[in-house]
């Protein structure tokens, strides 16, 4: 491995996933959208070779000896690293109040499908270079422990007994939520029974558009299920994985100087002190976050313009609580064309290498960092199995 690159195996701590019959189940997309079509295992480990599986619309596709061309593209050796990715849920419509558990349980099963057909499949490219190691399905924490507890008990039920134990978490998005949803009894002590069953939780919060309620919010939550005040045992209690670095405000030219980004600062500073055992960080979802100049940028020029935030993080979190986190396939959206795709419109370069431009980004700052050997390996991989618990699979 050269100075400036990551490890033959990672772990992608955040991945989504979802085939041609979900698309109009998913909360956030709709019908025109970049991203209305199939993300599958094969399309995820295109990007991570950074390999185009098909030809730019209007450019004719040669198709003269295919089962030949098949043939040699099954013995090409991969050209990306190995990855064990962790699946995260993709917000499937779930009733007004989260109360129509039917889209969240197919995904279950969705999930269930694509490990046992992992299991069987020992040759292909695919099978041998991307494995599922774990399983966060969506969840109703908002609607109390009660809810909970007959919910997982549909999720196991659903999994089955070789799936299930890759559940290894749950999460349910407070980024959109109304403020105050996740400080709740019901929400709180959802999180105190994930903690007791040996689950963690993704908290998915939004400094950019939330600002510091939302930040403040987090803060006051992890006092409730952290603090001295919260009645909960030291080995009961919930893991916190922040996704995306909290979506920090990354299109302002002099962070040090603004408000927003002293907010985030300090909150990423009290989270990592207030809970140093149970909070981990996500290094992901920047270039959604980027105006378009920035996201425009080589690797190592959109690392130099978010060095501020990604220091703040190395210095309160430490590589041992930082993970790499794709976020595949909502990293490629600043790539995409323009114009709305068919669902069957090819992906574009730009939108196939996004993840080794952020692969590369991560490396940089390892690098950039010095950080030793052991740290290398945390961030790349070591802070998720630790995080998600997968050393006791």
């Amino acid at each position: 491995m050269s100075s400036y690159d990551s490890p033959p195996f990672i772990v992608d701590s955040h991945i989504h996933l979802y085939d041609a019959d979900a698309l109009d189940g998913l909360s956030w997309l709709k019908k025109g959208d970049q991203l209305y079509r199939p993300s599958n295992v094969s399309d995820y480990v295109n990007a991570v070779n950074n390999k185009l599986d098909k030809v730019e619309e209007g450019v004719e596709k040669e198709k003269e000896d295919e089962e030949g061309d098949k043939e040699a593209e099954a013995d090409e050796p991969p050209s990306g690293p190995r990855v064990g990715y962790i699946f995260i849920e993709t917000d499937r419509k779930n009733g007004t109040n989260g109360d129509d558990w039917t889209g969240p349980l197919e995904e279950v099963a969705y999930l269930r499908r694509i490990v046992e057909a992992e299991a069987e499949a020992t040759t292909s490219v695919t099978s041998t270079q991307a494995r599922c190691l774990a399983i966060v399905p969506w969840a109703p924490v908002h609607a109390g422990p009660e809810a909970l507890e007959r919910y997982l008990a549909q999720v196991e039920e659903t999994a089955g007994p070789v799936v299930w134990p890759r559940v290894r978490g749950f999460r349910y998005l407070v980024q959109d939520k109304p403020h105050g949803t996740m400080l709740t009894d019901a929400f709180v002590e959802s999180l105190k029974l994930l903690g007791r069953r040996g689950f963690s939780f993704d908290l998915g919060i939004d400094q950019h558009r939330r600002g510091r309620t939302q930040m403040a919010e987090a803060v006051a939550l992890v006092e409730k299920l952290h603090g001295p005040e919260s009645g909960v045992a030291e080995a009961d209690k919930v893991v916190l994985i922040v996704n995306h670095m909290a979506k920090p405000d990354i299109t302002v030219l002099t962070p040090h100087a603004d408000r927003g980004f002293a907010a985030w600062r300090d909150t990423m500073f009290t989270l990592a002190k207030t809970s140093p055992d149970h909070i981990f960080m996500k290094l992901s979802g920047l270039f959604t976050e980027a105006p378009p100049a920035l996201y425009a940028q080589e690797p190592t020029a959109f690392f130099a313009a978010t060095y501020p935030w990604l220091a703040v993080l190395l210095a309160a979190f430490g590589a041992s609580r930082l993970m790499f986190a794709s976020d595949w396939p909502v990293c490629t959206l600043p790539y995409g064309k323009k114009d709305p795709p068919a669902p069957e419109k090819p992906r574009t370069p730009g939108e196939v290498s996004a993840w080794n431009k952020w692969r590369s980004v991560v490396a940089y700052l390892s690098y950039m960092a010095t950080l030793d050997e052991d740290d290398v390996a945390m961030l790349w991989a070591g802070t998720a199995v630790k995080a998600y618990g997968l050393e006791k699979k």
